[in-house]
């Protein structure tokens, strides 16, 4: 890195990149409530359904964040060692 001057362009640095094949799945889940259920219950049974979809998606999400960091770090310390030996 160079300091910068008034009309004078820096060399710039070349951008790296790198394709990664990988495989996206989509995650959900419902829970059926029938429209008489819906439209008869005193109870929020629709509030209550959602909520319960909505901790789900907390706790898998969380977990898949955690296995995903896990693979990226292997794949840094990887590549350091790689680095390292040459």
């Amino acid at each position: 890195m160079t300091p910068l001057l008034e009309g004078v362009t820096p060399a710039g640095l070349k951008l790296d990149f790198k394709d990664y094949v990988v495989q996206l799945n989509q995650y959900g889940d419902f829970i059926q409530i029938s429209d008489v259920v819906e439209d008869t219950h005193e109870d929020p049974i629709l509030s209550e359904a959602t909520q319960i979809c909505r901790n789900r998606l907390r706790r898998r999400s969380k977990r898949f964040a955690t296995t995903s960091s896990r693979r990226y770090q292997r794949v840094l310390r990887e590549r350091r060692g790689a680095y390292r030996r040459k």
